[in-house]
């Protein structure tokens, strides 16, 4: 807990250095030493032992160098590619010369940094460029939740640990799972019509076209957007997550993202509890609340499912508490009072 909290009083440095020097004349050079590994060290990797941070790495079958080598047991595990800060990291050249020297010596994990911003790729995924790249921080939009994360995937505890293979595993399989679930629900796929048709109670006679229709509607009221973003660590603990307290900023972003999305059902969800004068909602009243706020006379119990898996989904992936109450059977609702004035003033 030590190294983290001093690492974030460095990063805030860093980060109050960054906004110094941007649109100045910053080489490439003085951007690895001011910036980069300036936060190196202080993720405990040290950089004076070129056994542990090897600069200017080459490998024997490779003509060309990487800016660094994070070593492990006498095997790079991660190679950084530096460049200078007013860079802005969106040239196609510079994402191949990341990926492809890693992936040609046989090291998976890489690195394209300006010291502002760090991209992270997967070189060995099986992926166009796009989809190799699996996490992004811009240091200089980061708050101390964000450093942390950035702790928990780049520290020499977090790479000995093997957290950079979980947090890519989770990103990868989340969009992976969300696109298929989105396409399906989008496409009204007829094998999802049939499973459903073969799961259900035969007495009911479900025809298709009605069930095509239930999907349509549910697809509506599925918050995709909130299952997916901000995936983070995937090898936390169920305690860990659900012990973590929300701060206001993390809040702030969430709710941003909601809006940002025009995600009404859950926005409605959330204004309606916090606004109205009985502390706990049941369900069926919810139900019908939702439905009359966001004028959907069809909202449903699998609307408000897909509501709440996106509120979980999103608590989980940010490594947070969950921010409602639910009863055991699921039929009365609430949030925790720590957070109704936060959430009131952010709708």
């Amino acid at each position: 807990m030590q190294n983290s909290n001093n690492f974030i009083k460095v990063f805030n440095e860093v980060k109050n250095s960054i906004k110094s020097l941007t649109g100045k004349k910053i080489s490439e050079n003085d951007t690895k030493e001011v910036l980069i590994s300036r936060l190196l060290r202080e993720l405990s990797w040290n950089i004076y032992d070129p056994q542990e941070v090897k600069r200017e790495y080459k490998h024997k079958n490779h003509p060309d160098s990487a800016d660094f080598a994070l070593i492990l047991n006498n095997k790079p595990v991660l190679l950084i590619e530096a460049k200078e800060l007013n860079n802005l990291l969106d040239n196609v050249k510079d994402w191949s010369q990341a990926m492809n020297y890693a992936s040609n010596v046989g090291i998976k994990w890489s690195i394209l940094t300006n010291g502002n911003r760090y991209l992270f790729f997967n070189s060995n995924a099986q992926e166009d460029y796009e989809n190799k790249l699996f996490k992004e921080f811009h240091i200089e939009k980061m708050n101390d939740s964000d450093a942390l994360e950035f702790y928990n995937i780049l520290s020499k505890e977090s790479i000995s640990r093997g957290n950079i293979e979980n947090i890519w595993k989770h990103e990868y399989y989340t969009k992976t799972i969300l696109d298929i679930i989105q396409n399906l629900f989008n496409e009204s796929d007829m094998g999802l019509v049939n499973l459903i048709k073969k799961k259900s109670n035969p007495e009911m006679k479900m025809k298709k076209e009605d069930i095509i229709t239930v999907i349509t509607s549910i697809k509506d009221n599925i918050d995709f957007q909130s299952l997916g973003v901000d995936a983070d660590e995937a090898d936390l603990s169920e305690k860990e997550i659900y012990t973590m307290e929300w701060d206001k900023e993390s809040l702030k972003k969430y709710f941003n993202t909601l809006k940002k999305y025009n995600k009404r059902s859950t926005l409605g969800f959330f204004s309606i509890l916090v606004n109205s004068n009985v502390t706990i909602i049941k369900r069926k009243d919810l139900i019908n609340q939702i439905g009359e706020k966001i004028n959907n006379p069809s909202f449903n119990g699998y609307g408000l499912s897909g509501v709440l898996a996106g509120i979980t989904m999103n608590c989980n992936n940010n490594k947070k508490e969950i921010i409602i109450n639910k009863s055991e059977n699921r039929k009365e609702f609430s949030i925790k009072d720590k957070y109704k004035e936060i959430i009131k003033s952010l709708l």
